[in-house]
């Protein structure tokens, strides 16, 4: 569940690409949760492949 990830990390940008890297959630549903669009989601990813 999306709440997990959102407990497990404390930066949300890691807990929004965790969530989507776990190919259980879409880009779409993950911002839904987090309540930002599906690109900050994209955005969140792309920063935490960079890390």
């Amino acid at each position: 569940m999306l709440i997990e990830y959102g407990q497990r990390y404390e930066i949300r940008d890691e807990a929004m690409a965790r969530a989507y890297y776990s190919e259980t959630y879409t880009l779409k549903e993950t911002g839904g949760y987090f309540g930002v669009h599906a690109v900050t989601v994209e955005c969140a990813v792309r920063r935490l492949e960079k890390r």
